[in-house]
């Protein structure tokens, strides 16, 4: 209003109450950098948001690929328990059978010791005659 009563020309900052802004010209430039300030926080919020998510990808890789190394590590340790229960049940096997064999030798050193026994008797009292 001052300008146009000075100048004849319309006051570019008109004293209209306005919320924030002083004059059409501030409020075009406000907004512009308003968007563009929305449209860097944007793609700066994707950019953070994409760097999270390779990184995750890449965790989850990692993650998948210890997962499958300890899966084969299970596996393994599986595999060589079932052994060692094999050997273990063959080791159980072969003990009974060395008892058996014990057993029976005994028998047999006990059916022999007694003809051995008449057959010294026997052989000395030959020599002796």
């Amino acid at each position: 209003m001052v300008n146009q009563e000075r100048w004849g020309k319309l006051d570019p900052c008109s004293k209209q109450p306005q919320v924030g802004y002083k004059c059409k010209l501030t409020r075009k430039l406000l907004e512009s950098l308003i968007r563009s300030a929305t449209v860097n926080k944007t793609s700066m919020k994707l950019g953070i948001l994409r760097e999270w998510r390779r990184r995750h990808l890449e965790r989850l890789t990692m993650a998948e690929n210890h997962h499958d190394f300890l899966k084969a590590g299970l596996e393994e340790l599986y595999q060589g328990q079932r052994r060692l229960l094999r050997v273990e049940s063959l080791h159980e096997e072969v003990e009974s059978r060395i008892e058996k064999v014990e057993s029976l030798i005994n028998r047999l050193i006990e059916d022999i010791k007694i003809p051995y026994d008449i057959y010294t008797k026997f052989w000395r009292n030959s020599r002796q005659r």
